[in-house]
């Protein structure tokens, strides 16, 4: 099961709703995070509408989910960094379209089947998909730079545990594509990545 986190700011995203629909998602609001809900759970959204001061709190539970290999796919300006060694975001150079500009570092399996050059404008205008970086724990994988210096905007980290967290430093994945079969394309790789150790362990 996928856990959805859902902030203040609205309902599951239509993306969404047919994983839902078939059970492999489902949308908890954030007050209700708890052990109980985490238990059966295999991966975590969490939107850039969270509310940080929360998650902050509930840090040693996220920890120890990542601990016994849960995903997380976190999006947004982390001020509130809720893993250990993750450091605030930082915004990239003046907003000017060189330090926008997007270069992609490694393959990841959220990006399977997408030009990675869609996400560089959306509606012709640069930065949607993202404005600056979120400095990564040591050790972690840069998947998309920006700026002139390749600043992280996207990256993989490990924890000791097994766990995974990908941190994207912009405004939601979903909502960052003009076409909308590449947004509905983005939203089952998301899925998949995140289920992807639960379907490993099913499989051994």
């Amino acid at each position: 099961m996928i856990l959805f986190l859902l902030s203040h700011h609205g309902g599951l995203p239509a993306p969404f709703i047919a994983a839902a629909e078939a059970g492999l998602l489902r949308a908890l609001p954030e007050g209700s995070l708890d052990d109980a809900a985490l238990g059966p759970a295999c991966g975590l959204i969490v939107t850039m509408h969270a509310d940080q001061i929360a998650l902050a709190e509930r840090a040693a539970l996220l920890d120890g989910f990542l601990a016994r290999g849960g995903r997380i796919l976190v999006n947004g300006h982390l001020l509130r960094p809720f893993v250990a060694g993750v450091s605030g975001f930082i915004p990239s150079g003046a907003g000017r379209l060189p330090d926008l500009a997007l270069s992609p570092l490694a393959p990841h399996a959220l990006f399977d089947g997408i030009p990675r050059e869609a996400f560089q404008a959306r509606r012709g205008v640069a930065g949607f998909y993202g404005r600056g970086h979120v400095p990564p724990p040591a050790g972690a994988r840069p998947i998309t730079g920006i700026g002139s210096d390749c600043a992280p905007l996207d990256w993989e980290w490990r924890h000791p545990g097994g766990g995974l967290l990908f941190c994207h430093a912009g405004n939601d994945l979903w909502t960052t594509l003009d076409d909308a079969s590449l947004t509905a394309r983005l939203a089952r790789n998301i899925c998949g990545w995140l289920a992807d150790a639960a379907l490993a362990e099913r499989a051994a």
